[in-house]
């Protein structure tokens, strides 16, 4: 007669659990920090400097600069956020870009609540040495006020 000894999972203990979940984070943390993965390596230059509306400051908004295809120019893309009058990509999640010939869109709030805000794209040439800073002045004839409805 042969003895079989089926082997029981072991129940879950309070340090079991605790190394499990340090296993789980410690992987994720590996994964999202892209340990292993590509990274970006492209070359970027900060952009800052103040945007105005018919020569009044800029309230708020984004402003996403990428480079001009059409002008042959490809590379990293910037993002900078529009907070009183200025702008600057450094510390942003696109933190510069590659230089060159760009097309900046601009979506600016003229109120803090955005029921009065602009859109508007303009060519932007950036440095591809160094930092840009620019003053950008949107007339109201290019890119005229919209109304947000009411909710």
């Amino acid at each position: 007669m042969t003895n079989h000894h089926t082997r029981l999972p072991r129940p879950a203990t309070p340090l079991r659990t605790r190394r499990a979940v340090v296993r789980l984070g410690a992987g994720a943390l590996l994964t999202t920090a892209g340990c292993g993965g590509p990274r970006d390596t492209r070359v970027r230059h900060r952009v800052s400097g103040k945007i105005t509306y018919g020569g009044k400051p800029v309230v708020g908004g984004e402003i996403v600069i990428t480079p001009d295809g059409e002008k042959k120019n490809s590379g990293a893309q910037g993002i900078a956020v529009i907070k009183d009058g200025t702008f600057d990509t450094k510390g942003s999640r696109a933190p510069g870009v590659g230089g060159g010939p760009m097309k900046a869109m601009v979506m600016g709030l003229l109120e803090a609540d955005g029921s009065r805000f602009f859109e508007h794209t303009l060519p932007l040439d950036t440095s591809t040495s160094g930092d840009t800073v620019i003053d950008i002045d949107v007339a109201p004839a290019d890119a005229p006020e919209r109304k947000q409805a009411p909710v």
